[in-house]
């Protein structure tokens, strides 16, 4: 499976999160200008580790980064913490298991460069793996 076949599939599984709020934004590659909330998906680093003997039998990583702008800060770190649960219908380790072999998440983060008008968004990201 191509690469980009593969984030194309990591984005349509994650599109059941979006019934859990109706303005997330979900994109398929790295986003630098996102509209909050929004979740992108890449390639993380390090990227690949070979898997078995030759091109083709590799193991991969992908990053899945959720951001919200801060102007409520509860109700973004609701968001968030509900993305974390894995017992809520929004969270993204669910939502990810038919296409990762594994998914770690990490906590929250201040994401400073990548809001407009230089406004903070705090996140968090998941590392899934899985095989090419």
């Amino acid at each position: 499976m191509p690469l980009a076949t593969l984030i194309e599939d990591v984005a349509a599984a994650l599109a059941p999160i979006k019934a859990q709020s109706a303005d997330l934004s979900i994109y398929a590659g790295w986003w630098d200008v996102p509209t909050p909330p929004a979740i992108d998906i890449y390639p993380a680093s390090p990227f690949q580790l070979p898997a078995g003997f030759g091109a083709g039998n590799n193991q991969v990583f992908l990053t899945v980064r959720a951001r919200v702008l801060l102007t409520d800060v509860s109700g973004s770190q609701n968001v968030l913490l509900r993305m974390l649960d894995p017992s809520d219908p929004a969270s993204v380790e669910v939502a990810l298991r038919h296409v990762a072999a594994a998914v770690e998440a990490s906590g929250f983060t201040v994401f400073a460069d990548d809001a407009p008008a230089n406004e903070r968004m705090i996140g968090c990201d998941w590392r899934i793996t899985t095989f090419l």
